[in-house]
Order: C-alpha cells, then structure tokens, then sequence
C-alpha cells in the first residue's frame, strides 16, 4: 500500500537549509557577532563626523 503524502506516518519533508535553526553553539556567537556589528553601525559615524568638524575627545563622547 503507497503512503500518502498526508499520512501521520509518512516522514516530513526535509527542511531547506535557509529555514533551519541552528544549534545553540552556533546560534549564541553569531547573535553576539550581530549584536557588535550593530552597535559598530551606531556608535562610529559620530566618531568620524565628530572627529571630522574638530570636536575633542570630550566633546565627541559627551551624552548631552
């Protein structure tokens, strides 16, 4: 008898490698590298522009 593609018992399809999750020792350095790669987006072009127009050191860091 031919198993039906609906049958509980038929093995599921495999998963395409796009839609995989990766193991936890892959998935907690490649989180982290994400997270430095944003805060690198965010945090050095006012360096560089602050750095550009003459600020000081003081005057680049400085919160408000």
């Amino acid at each position: 008898m031919a198993q039906h593609p609906h049958d509980p018992h038929h093995p599921a399809s495999p998963v395409h490698p796009v839609d995989e999750r990766p193991a936890a020792r892959r998935l907690v350095p490649a989180a982290l590298q994400h997270l430095a790669a944003m805060y690198a987006g965010v945090v050095t072009p006012p360096l560089i522009i602050g750095q550009a127009v003459g600020l000081d050191t003081a005057g680049r860091t400085r919160a408000s």
